[in-house]
């Protein structure tokens, strides 16, 4: 996971929202740390001012899942790029189709360094 720009490790609920509120566009998402279930990850994503949560599951076969909606038919992928991919394709069962900003990538990469919310968005406004 760690390899992935969009991936930002173990933030808050709370701090990835603040970081999709600031891209300020639909279908910006970020990869984080589940703080709920061990071993699980969370995609967020921005849609009409929401951020949505759907959890990111490795299977014991190693294969990965994510949560969609009621109805819609489980996908498993080797890799969890695999999996970002497919959910960039508008109609996979999630609120909005993920969308890879560039000024989202940036904020992914600073916010692997040991700095501070405030620091990350001050970075991130700089460059906007």
């Amino acid at each position: 996971m760690e390899e992935l720009a969009e991936y930002h490790g173990s933030i808050s609920k709370r701090q990835a929202e603040e970081i999709l509120n600031e891209a300020g566009r639909d279908g910006s998402y970020l990869i984080r740390d589940s703080m709920s279930s061990a071993g699980s990850y969370c995609v967020c994503v921005l849609c009409d001012g929401w951020v949505y949560t759907y959890r990111v599951f490795k299977q014991k076969d190693g294969l990965w899942t994510i949560e969609v909606a009621p109805g819609m038919k489980e996908r498993l992928f080797r890799k969890v790029s695999n999996l970002i991919a497919a959910f960039k394709i508008p109609d996979q069962g999630i609120s909005v189709p993920l969308f890879q900003s560039k000024h989202l990538r940036t904020v992914s990469t600073c916010c692997k360094c040991e700095q501070d919310l405030s620091t990350k968005t001050e970075y991130y406004q700089q460059y906007r």
